[in-house]
This record gives C-alpha cells, structure tokens and sequence, in this order.
C-alpha cells in the first residue's frame, strides 16, 4: 500500500529509483508468469516461463542482498561482492559472446 502512495505522489520520479524499478518490476513479472502459468494450466514450462523464473529469482537475491546491508557485519561481504561483480562484468560478457558464438557454429 504505501508504494502505491509513493507512486502517487512522486509519479514518473518514483521510476528513477533503481530499487523501485526492481521491486515494481519483480511484481509485474510476477503477475506475467502467474498468467502465463494459468493459461497452460500449469502443465508444461516454457522457455519465457523458465525465463521469468530465473528473473523473479536473481531480482529476489538482488533484493535479500540489499536488505542484508543493514547488519554491520555483512556490510563488508556485500561490498567486496559488489565491487567484483563489477570487474568480472567484462570477463562474463566475453564468455557469453564467445559461448553464443559456439553455439551458433555448431
């Protein structure tokens, strides 16, 4: 409820926020896959409902991540993970691109 007050009464500058765009877009992705699954009437996955899923997953670590921050003691690992992920970035973008590649060769 108090989102949808911040919503209102900060409108297209509550989207600005990363944090918000995660949690609201968590919601809505949420929203599509639980349609999606009841329209197959939850007998099959497809790749968009895996892919949803995956989604829904990494936005709720992102989100236990940002909430863990609060404790001193987990301040420090949630720092040093964040900055590595930041210098590996370039390094998993080169190995998606070149497993991309392979896979379309073979």
């Amino acid at each position: 409820m108090f989102e949808l007050i911040q919503v209102k009464e900060q409108r297209l500058d509550y989207f600005k926020d990363v944090y918000n765009l995660v949690d609201s877009s968590q919601f809505v992705f949420f929203i599509l896959l639980y349609v999606s699954k009841m329209v197959t009437q939850f007998q099959s996955n497809s790749i968009f409902e895996v892919f949803l899923e995956a989604f829904i997953i990494v936005q709720a670590f992102y989100k236990l991540i940002y909430f863990v921050r609060i404790y001193d003691s987990f301040l420090f690992l949630i720092t040093m993970v964040s900055k590595i992920m930041k210098d590996i970035m370039p390094f998993v973008v080169f190995i998606v691109v070149a497993l991309l590649g392979f896979c379309k060769i073979f």
